[in-house]
């Protein structure tokens, strides 16, 4: 498995993501990151780290 780039900590939109994370592993070997967040709202959602990364996810859907 590739390192793990350190997220924790930082913000993506009205996410504040935690340090918790877990991985799926897909059957064609792919490997999945997710992580904890934390939205302003107040609700949790666990987010994948590339859309994280892209800002693709902002929010934990309060926002729709």
């Amino acid at each position: 498995m590739p390192n793990l780039i350190p997220l924790a900590g930082r913000r993506v939109g009205r996410l504040l993501i935690l340090p918790e994370w877990k991985h799926e592993r897909r059957p064609n070997g792919l490997v999945i990151r997710y992580w904890l967040c934390q939205c302003d709202c107040g609700n949790t959602k666990w987010v994948c780290s590339n859309h994280l990364r892209s800002n693709v996810i902002r929010s934990c859907g309060c926002l729709n």
